[in-house]
């Protein structure tokens, strides 16, 4: 499985699937994060769902 973020976008994957997400960044350039009731997750919206990544 892949977890990587390069700059602002967010690339993980699923078993036929590369998901790519927009993240929120704070001024420093880190991630911004809130926290639910299953733990902290990131703020991102999801640009697409992919089958590949050319």
């Amino acid at each position: 499985m892949i977890d990587m973020r390069i700059g602002e976008y967010h690339i993980t994957s699923e078993p036929r699937n590369y998901i790519v997400a927009f993240a929120k960044l704070n001024e420093n350039g880190t991630p911004v994060t809130t926290d639910t009731k299953t733990g902290t997750s990131f703020v991102e919206r999801v640009l697409g769902y992919y089958n590949s990544l050319p």
